[in-house]
């Protein structure tokens, strides 16, 4: 019985709408059907009516004009040739009638007063007057079972039928055009799933087409506001993470850094190991805090060039340990204000992403150089290149398609060039690899 139920109260839900619609509309062209017959037949009625007295007039000419006597058997010879009862009625003469008068009619006639073409009506039967010229005289008629709209006239249902179906037709198509597109949209709703729908909604120029178009762009915004949404939850969560283990992690990392320096004057091989790893630590630390709790850079003058060279310099064993080659075309010297902390972080960044993606080695090109009152550093690799969706995510926090990676090297690059009202360019290159270019203010413009 619940089943039963539910089916019924689902068909009701879907063809609510359409009957709503339908219903009404067909009511209204009934009654627009109606009145169309209705003036139908009444236009056939004045015509008619302005037919008979034409003919009637043409009567009284032709009395006049033979000097006809005004007899009986004249009116019956009109009346059969008319097809209609007729009579002639006046003062100071002597009034005839065909035989299809009633004596009600009659009298009526006799009461007449025109002093011109006329009519008058009672009920369904009109009396039509014309004078008789030269004579005061008149030509009657009666129009028996004058209607608006006759029952028994088939044009009348002709009419009227005609009207409903192509206005049930009209209702029918028009409520269907209405409701299948509400019907689709709202079958989408619970899953807002606006994304995919048939271009022949989306491309209509009405509202149908409007709200359908509003509904894909509010579905947009909404999955955009919640990948923020979750990109914010992310780096809150990254902030307290990295709050917590910074402090964790950097003393530790920076004494074992200090020795490793002490232990570097010996030359031992060991001892520039422990140096770089320690290093790498306090870099990966530094890289959290950066993304986690963004603060004002602290701009300096300093040498982008020595940033350059010192840290290609640290760097130089891990990358020939993956078979890359780090080649260096610097002009001397490049100088820029900026947190030095923070640029030689994005250098790094953009070295170790160079190196990992050319797992089987290659080249790995620094290009820096002045132009325009602007400092460009690029930093170009051999590898495979961006992706197509790498380069429309470019710079988004924690988006990686790296195996184990954060996604936060370049988003940090990104960020902290920005921080320096610079800007951050990506391409790949037509004979292979991938290019960042840096570009900042020049300190000495």
């Amino acid at each position: 019985m619940t089943d039963v139920v539910s089916r019924v109260k689902r068909r009701h839900e879907n063809g609510g709408l359409f009957r709503r619609l339908l219903v009404p509309m067909l009511v209204l062209v009934i009654a627009a059907g109606a009145v169309g017959a209705i003036w139908n037949g009444r236009s056939r009625a004045l015509e008619f009516r302005e037919r008979t007295m034409t003919t009637m007039r043409g009567n009284a000419e032709l009395i006049v004009r033979l000097k006809l006597p005004l007899s009986e058997r004249l009116m019956e010879n009109f009346s059969t040739a008319m097809g209609r009862p007729l009579g002639v009625v006046g003062p100071g003469r002597k009034s005839a009638f065909s035989g299809n008068w009633t004596t009600d009619e009659r009298s009526w006639a006799l009461d007449i007063e025109r002093e011109g073409d006329g009519w008058d009506r009672r009920k369904n039967t009109e009396l039509l007057v014309v004078p008789i010229v030269g004579t005061s005289q008149y030509l009657v008629a009666l129009n028996r079972g004058v209607s608006w709209f006759s029952w028994r006239e088939a044009s009348s249902w002709w009419f009227f039928g005609i009207i409903c179906i192509l206005g049930a037709v009209f209702a029918f198509v028009l409520s269907r055009h209405l409701v299948g597109p509400l019907r689709e949209l709202a079958q989408r709703a619970p899953a807002m799933d606006y994304s995919e729908l048939p271009d022949a909604l989306t491309e209509r120029g009405d509202e149908l087409g409007t709200l359908a178009r509003a509904l894909r762009d509010a579905r947009s915004r909404m999955l955009l506001e919640r990948d923020r949404r979750k990109q914010s939850e992310r780096l809150a969560m990254l902030g307290q993470i990295a709050t917590g283990l910074a402090h964790e992690i950097r003393n530790p990392a920076a004494a074992i850094l200090a020795q490793a320096e002490v232990l570097k004057a010996s030359g031992t091989h060991e001892a520039e190991l422990i140096h770089d790893e320690a290093e790498e630590v306090l870099a990966l630390v530094n890289q959290w805090m950066f993304i986690a709790r963004p603060e004002p850079p602290q701009v300096r003058p300093m040498s982008l060039t020595g940033c350059v060279r010192d840290l290609c310099d640290r760097m130089k064993a891990q990358a020939e340990f993956h078979q890359v080659k780090i080649e260096l075309d610097l002009t001397d010297p490049l100088e820029v204000r900026g947190d030095a902390r923070r640029i030689q972080q994005v250098i790094r960044n953009l070295i170790n992403n160079g190196i990992a993606a050319m797992p089987g080695g290659g080249s790995l090109s620094i290009h820096g150089c002045e132009k325009n009152g602007h400092v460009v550093l690029s930093v170009v690799d051999e590898g495979p290149g961006f992706s197509t969706s790498a380069l429309e995510h470019f710079g988004e926090p924690f988006y990686t398609e790296k195996e184990g990676g954060m996604g936060l090297g370049l988003a940090l690059v990104k960020g902290v060039i920005e921080a320096h009202d610079g800007t951050v360019q990506v391409e790949n290159l037509r004979e292979g690899g991938a290019g960042v270019e840096i570009i900042l203010k020049s300190e000495q413009r």
